[in-house]
């Protein structure tokens, strides 16, 4: 709060996290546009080799993809590295003393810090994740083959159907349709003295 400039502004200190969510995509857009600008080059290239291709292209687009399977399946794989930390202290002496004052049982304890630390929701995500990363990976790989399997157009296209797709599956988890139902209308309120006088 007095080392990040205008940090102290926010109302609320997960405001923060709009920086998060603005400059990732940006970084990730710079990436792809970066991306592109070799293929279309290459492409262009009438002397471009397979080699020139693989240098260029396929070995940074198979290092990147590589880093970020790795860290998805450590965390699909081992959970327990992220959500351990994210269970206070405080929180597990807390269930503890439940437990000893036999508010509980020591079963229903360990259920409650599993739901404070739902690793079963992080395993999935990383499995999804994997599975993204892959899908995006292969649209990149055939826009990038020798030849241009793909054109510029349908890899971006491409690309945005996952985004929209991963978006929405996430999205439907916090705005699901249920929540967007017409208001039933209300009848048979009587009006009291009080409503009178506040009108």
């Amino acid at each position: 709060i007095d080392n990040v400039p205008m940090y102290s502004k926010f109302r609320a200190v997960e405001s923060i996290l709009v920086i998060a969510e603005f400059t990732i995509p940006l970084l990730a857009m710079l990436g792809l546009k970066e991306f592109a600008d070799r293929v279309i080059a290459l492409h262009a290239d009438k002397n471009a080799t397979s080699a020139d291709y693989s240098s260029k292209v396929m070995k940074p687009l198979a290092i990147s993809t590589a880093i970020t399977v790795a860290l998805c399946l450590v965390f699909a794989v081992m959970p327990g590295l992220v959500f351990d930390k994210c269970v206070s202290p405080n929180d597990t002496n807390a269930l503890a003393q439940y437990v000893e004052a036999g508010y509980f049982d020591q079963f229903t304890a360990s259920r409650i810090l599993d739901s404070l630390s739902d690793k079963a929701m992080l395993t999935a995500d990383a499995w999804r994740s994997v599975f993204i990363i892959m899908l995006g990976m292969a649209v990149m790989y055939f826009y990038s083959k020798k030849g241009g399997a793909l054109r510029t157009g349908i890899m971006v296209g491409g690309l945005l159907a996952i985004c929209l797709v991963d978006m929405w599956i996430v999205n439907k988890r916090y705005l699901y349709d249920s929540m967007f139902v017409h208001p039933r209308g209300v009848e048979g309120i009587v009006k009291t003295e009080a409503d009178e006088h506040i009108l």
